[in-house]
This record gives structure tokens, sequence and C-alpha cells, in this order.
């Protein structure tokens, strides 16, 4: 296992460093309840922190870089956070993203590693017709499949890189001992990306099995009541730090906690997974409803002990 995150971080390595040449602005700070981007988010940190040749000079939530709307010098790279939000089902991140390429065609800009989903071509088309009209994009993505359609309907340079919370550098609890009469968990999503399977419901009636999704979920409400708080009095820089040194803590802290009684690990959430299997877990994944988390698994992950994907 830990061979394989090593040369998942290689190639991560290997592929993006040419691509930060400039000095660059992260511009997607993870700042909602989601551990799988606070993780993501946690893995780009790492890695950035090892490019000696560009400095940054600010890290920033979309809300907070959205509202000072500043002027930034041309040559800046912009960073754009991976996700699996390059599609239609999460209109956040790409309304944001619109909002930079219409705003800032002179800057380049780095997407880095994402899954790409549309159910409406018609808004592929598009953002396609965004990227290609600016002329300075660089898009990383995290299967074949985000690859193939990124080839087909992008002029711009595309490349395959794994998900970038393999890079992260956390320190785990040890793992538990003994008999554990919870050792087992199943992460279970229950959003629109929630996929129904005869697997799930036949887990769900085991008794020694614990079922939860991430306990992250109850925080969002004080994070945007503390948001409006602060936008009385613009202080989006103040809001940017908490996020940057408080708040991601405090959700990565929450998602490893939650895993590390449990020796074995069903997850619907792809970075639930991926947490587990960095945990040293017994990891079976369970796909969505757009096949996002097979197709990780099918380009990385296939190859990997005590780490499946079943359905």
């Amino acid at each position: 296992m830990q061979d394989k995150i090593l040369q998942l971080r290689s190639i991560i390595q290997d592929r993006l460093t040419p691509l930060i040449t400039h000095d660059y602005r992260y511009l997607m700070m993870c700042d909602h309840q989601n551990v799988g981007d606070t993780l993501i988010m946690k893995g780009e940190f790492d890695f950035l922190s090892t490019i000696k040749s560009a400095r940054c000079k600010e890290y920033t939530t979309m809300w907070s870089f959205e509202n000072r709307h500043p002027a930034i010098p041309k040559d800046d790279l912009l960073i754009m956070r991976g996700s699996g939000s390059f599609g239609d089902i999460w209109p956040t991140a790409p309304n944001f993203w619109k909002f930079v390429m219409k705003n800032y065609p002179k800057n380049p800009i780095l997407f880095m590693p994402q899954t790409i989903h549309f159910d409406d071509e018609s808004k592929l088309v598009e953002i396609a017709d965004l990227i290609n009209k600016h002329k300075k994009i660089t898009l990383c993505v995290r299967d074949k499949e985000s690859f193939d359609i990124a080839q087909k309907f992008f002029n711009c340079d595309s490349y395959l890189v794994p998900d970038m919370a393999f890079y992260m550098n956390i320190k785990f609890p040890s793992p538990p001992h003994g008999n554990n009469p919870r050792k087992t968990l199943l992460v279970k999503r229950e959003d629109k990306e929630h996929k129904p399977s005869a697997l799930i419901d036949n887990l769900l009636n085991e008794k020694d099995i614990t079922f939860s999704d991430w306990p992250t979920f109850n925080v969002f409400g004080k994070i945007e009541k503390f948001k409006q708080n602060l936008s009385v009095h613009k202080l989006y820089r103040l809001y940017d730090a908490f996020i940057k040194h408080i708040y991601s803590t405090y959700i990565i802290k929450q998602g490893v906690n939650f895993l590390a009684p449990f020796s074995k690990v069903y997850a619907t959430r792809m970075h639930a997974g991926i947490l587990a299997m960095m945990m040293g877990k017994e990891t079976v994944f369970l796909d969505n409803n757009y096949g996002k988390i097979r197709k990780l698994y099918e380009t990385w992950l296939y190859d990997i002990d005590n780490v499946y994907l079943k359905f």
C-alpha cells in the first residue's frame, strides 16, 4: 500500500512541478463541510510547499476573491483546487471558474486534478468555449475517461494526474487493536450523488456495521453565519486566514478521528476511501451515481492489495 502511495506521489510531482513556473495565487480554499475537498486542498498545499521556483502570493476562498475582485499582474498563475465539481451537478465551482476566466483573461490558469462529468452536454460546450477562448488554461484530470473528454472538447494542455489527496502529509493515529465490535464502517453519502445498491442495503442490515456520512456536516450553518458577520465589515482576508489555519485543520482532524476506530471501511465517498487506504485499512469503494469512484479506481487503484471496488 505505502509503495503505491509513494508511486502516485511521484507521478504528481513529475507531472505538476513543470507546470508551476510563475508566482501563483491559490483561489479555492475549501470552506465548506466536506472532508474530501479539504483533504484535496491539504494535498495541494503540501505539494505546493515543494515548489521552490515560484512563490504563493495569496491563499483565498472563492467568496473572498469574488468580493475583493483584486487587480493582479497578468503573469500570476491562478490555481483552482482539484475536485469532482467539473460538471453540472455542483454549480458553485464552475460558476467561480467562469467568473475568473471572464475577468482575468490574460492570466494563466491551472486546474488541479478534476473529474469531468456533464449530464447536459450543452453546459460542457459552454465551459469548453470559455476555456478555448482563454488560451492560457492548463487542465489536469484524475481519471482516463475525464482525460478523453478533455482531449475531445478543450483546446488546452491536459494532463492525467492522481487525486491530490494522495500528496497530503498527515500523521495518522495507530490502527485499532484487539476485538472491536465496531470494526467495520460504511461511509454512506446521502446527497444527489448517492447510488442505491443491494450491497449497501445488505450492509445496512448488518448489526455489527456502523454507518454514517462525514461527521462534519453539522458545522456548515455556523460557518455561513460567521461569513455573513465578517462580510458586513468586509473582513475577507480574516476569513481566509481562519479557513487556512484553523478550519481546515479542524475538518481534517474530524475526518481522521471518524475513521480511526475501524479496521475496514466501505466508502461511497471517494475521499473516505482514499483516507482509509492511506491509514492502512481494508478499503472497499462503492461507486457514486455517475461513475466517479469507478473511474478513479480503474485508473490508479486497481492493483492495490486490500483495496477493492464493489457494486
